[in-house]
């Protein structure tokens, strides 16, 4: 699929600043829905209970106290009384921490400034980072408050659980983007994966190397194009991109927790051929199991202007191992959407487009 509305946005700001950026938008999702903020404070260990009463957190980023600016400003009213925390936040690689800014906030919340009961100092990153932990709590003794360090991978899967939320899902989307929906350590089982991973990358080039790349290869009018790995979308395709629309076909991963999908994309680019293509996309989307991505499928309108138009059909890889011959099975769902494509293109009303 495309990226999401909030990586989509930040390719088009001109100061490219990740850490603000993303901060803002953590504060928007805590704005709007509290209860996101309180099960991840729950689950980091700086709550023991979601607070009862009605009033909304107060939020603010980028808030300056005697020439300090933490990221991120919270407070709220919780049972065991008034709540104050500081989030300082890093989604780079690498040292990105200065001038012990830490121990500064911690000295700060340890301060006479703030009356509230309960002061917490967070700092999440992007991977582990080791910190002077004793240096912080130096300046910040456990009887006044508490330092947790912790992770945006840890925030990701929490924020996936809120799957009715609409901006939780897009700021989930954002960091798949990204990347900072991974974890930086190896488990047991990313262990075996990767032992099996020669076999499994084996297993699909020999399916789209195929009748499947045969009839990819007509459909595209490329004859050199084979299956590759597509690292940063988590997808094994087909592809090759024409200056008006292209065709993806393949194996896609990690999209949601249904587990790994076959696919097929077709995408019509925006140029000012746009609105003679759209209706081939239209009698697509009449075929059993064809649905439109980021757009209603009916008017151009409702296209973005320097967006692509995308009909896809898509079934977990799962549903297609019931036969002993499993490659069989996942080849004939390619063709038989691939022909699918092919007879509304191959329509007299069509054959003047430039493909």
């Amino acid at each position: 699929m495309n990226k999401g509305l909030f990586k989509t946005l930040f390719d088009k700001k001109g100061d490219h600043c990740l850490e603000n950026y993303f901060t803002e938008i953590v504060a928007a999702v805590f704005h709007q829905n509290p209860d996101i903020l309180y099960a991840w404070l729950m689950k980091i260990g700086a709550l023991t209970a979601h607070p009862m009463g009605s009033e909304s957190p107060h939020i603010v980023t980028q808030s300056k106290h005697d020439h300090n600016k933490p990221d991120m400003k919270i407070t709220f009213q919780a049972q065991e009384g008034s709540v104050l925390i500081f989030v300082e936040s890093k989604t780079s690689y690498g040292p990105g921490l200065h001038d012990h800014q830490l121990e500064r906030y911690a000295a700060l919340l340890n301060s006479d400034l703030f009356t509230d009961q309960k002061r917490y100092l967070l700092f999440v990153s992007r991977v582990h980072e080791p910190v002077d932990e004793a240096a912080i709590r130096k300046e910040f003794p456990e009887e006044r408050g508490c330092f947790i360090p912790t992770k945006w991978n840890d925030f990701y899967h929490l924020l996936k659980t809120f799957s009715q939320d609409s901006l939780a899902c897009e700021v989930v989307q954002f960091m798949k983007d990204i990347d900072m929906a991974y974890d930086d350590r190896f488990t047991k089982e990313d262990i075996s994966a990767l032992d099996a991973m020669p076999k499994l990358f084996g297993l699909m080039q020999n399916c789209l190397s195929s009748e499947v790349q045969a009839r990819y290869r007509t459909l595209t009018g490329n004859r050199r194009v084979q299956g590759k790995y597509v690292p940063e979308e988590s997808r094994y395709i087909l592809l090759h991109k024409r200056d008006n629309w292209f065709l993806q076909v393949g194996f896609y991963f990690g999209e949601d927790d249904s587990g790994p999908r076959v696919a097929l994309e077709l995408y019509i680019n925006p140029s000012s051929y746009r609105s003679k293509f759209i209706p081939v996309l239209k009698e697509l989307l009449q075929l059993d199991g064809w649905e439109p991505y980021d757009w209603d499928g009916n008017e151009e309108s409702s296209i973005e202007p320097d967006s692509a138009a995308c009909a896809f059909h898509s079934v977990e890889l799962n549903t297609l191992l019931s036969n002993e011959n499993n490659l069989a099975q996942i080849n004939d769902y390619f063709i038989r959407r691939m022909a699918e494509f092919a007879e509304i293109k191959n329509k007299k009303e069509y054959k003047r487009l430039p493909w």
